[in-house]
């Protein structure tokens, strides 16, 4: 009997740590636009993140300037007061971002083009095609995801002992964009 808990519980953690993260959702999160005016408005402004469970998009930089924050909705009231609390004004500029990530959904069928999303398995088949038909870029899997992705690079040369420029992209899910990178 004991043998039999035992293995149980080892096929149980054996499955819980095979599984695959779920993807995230963000039903109801809205995307506000903060106008930062002056310093005393931003050094509380990025306290804000302390308190409140919010992503802020932008690296905060200096008064004058306007900040996007995705706030979810259990925060989205505290959120507000905060603002209306240090008179700093904002817009909502994304009712419901998963709506709008909906909206955006990949077509994965759709040729390779730089103003659509596509799955990393299209931009691979891609850049793979790439390099099978030049001669100066040479493709490599450069390593694994945490999820078991292979990471490619792509090395552009003509020349030897060329100097050479690193240019990432696709490091982090809120900058799918850079898949056109």
């Amino acid at each position: 009997m004991k043998v039999l808990l035992v293995f149980v519980l080892i096929s149980l953690a054996a499955l819980a740590s095979a599984r695959k993260p779920f993807a995230a959702r963000y039903d109801n999160f809205k995307v506000y636009r903060a106008f930062v005016e002056d310093n005393e408005q931003l050094e509380e402004f990025k306290k804000i993140h302390h308190h409140l469970q919010v992503h802020i998009l932008h690296e905060i930089g200096g008064p004058n300037r306007s900040y996007d924050v995705i706030v979810g909705p259990l925060f989205q009231r505290a959120f507000e007061q905060v603002l209306h609390d240090l008179q700093v004004q904002y817009d909502i500029i994304v009712e419901d971002l998963q709506a709008l990530l909906d909206e955006s959904s990949v077509d994965e069928d759709a040729p390779m083009d730089w103003e659509t999303y596509h799955p990393l398995d299209v931009i691979y088949d891609w850049v793979d095609e790439q390099c099978d038909q030049h001669d100066y870029l040479e493709c490599q899997v450069i390593g694994h995801s945490y999820e078991g992705r292979p990471i490619k690079s792509v090395k552009l040369s003509k020349r030897e002992g060329n100097k050479a420029i690193v240019i990432e992209g696709n490091i982090h899910a809120m900058e799918w964009i850079s898949s056109a990178t």
